[in-house]
């Protein structure tokens, strides 16, 4: 381990990710764009890690999210699919994180790999929240999470008409609404969803853009 690393109390995966790292504070607020105090304060639980940053540890090092902001630094840090993390696992981060972002040439079909994961996700967050009895809580900080999404991103509301506005309908003339329905709904919205991702978003072709143009234009 490098001689400069502080070692601060393991209070948290990040201070256990750094000295697996053998980075110093220095070194790792620099790598993740923060200041020394952040990452001291981070370590000590005396601040919490914020989703932003969170995100950018993840990108940097190429750590597991869930590990990281599981709060259980007794564990030892893991990979997507709980692969021991190793220095390579960091090496392998650097180089993708340190490419050039190139424009996403076809954005359907990455947003449709993405739906998955993100749906992995929440599913491991709602059996987790299903057995801490935290269902209130996680419903809370779900709805808050996209609520923002949705007003940041604004878009079309067609996903509430294609599934909450046929059972608001039935709950507002006093009829029950059944677990099947509710089951329908999903599938259907989930179908819809990847229906649009599939249309395609092909450009114009030239002879049609002359001919949108108006006269005189």
């Amino acid at each position: 381990m490098n001689a400069a690393v502080r070692v601060s109390a393991r209070k948290h995966t990040v201070a256990v990710l750094r000295l697996t790292l053998g980075l110093s504070q220095k070194e790792f607020a620099d790598l993740v764009k923060r200041s020394v105090a952040t990452i001291q304060s981070i370590e000590l639980g005396r601040l919490a890690l914020s989703e932003e940053l969170g995100e950018e540890i993840v990108r940097q090092t190429g750590i597991s999210r869930a590990w990281l902001f599981g709060d259980e630094p007794n564990k030892p840090p893991v990979i997507f699919g709980q692969e021991p993390y190793t220095r390579k696992c960091f090496e392998e981060a650097q180089v993708n994180a340190t490419k050039a972002v190139k424009p996403i040439s076809r954005p359907n079909e990455y947003l449709r790999e993405c739906v998955i994961f993100d749906l992995v996700h929440y599913a491991n967050a709602i059996t987790g929240a299903l057995k801490s009895g935290e269902i209130a809580r996680f419903r809370v900080k779900a709805s808050t999470a996209m609520r923002a999404l949705s007003g940041e991103f604004k878009g079309e509301d067609w996903a509430y008409d294609e599934a909450i506005t046929p059972l608001s309908v039935k709950d507002l003339d006093g009829k029950t609404i059944s677990r099947s329905e509710v089951d329908d709904s999903i599938k259907h919205l989930l179908n819809e969803l990847l229906r649009r991702l599939t249309i395609s978003q092909k450009p114009p072709s030239p002879a049609s853009a002359r001919s949108s143009k108006r006269p005189g234009a």
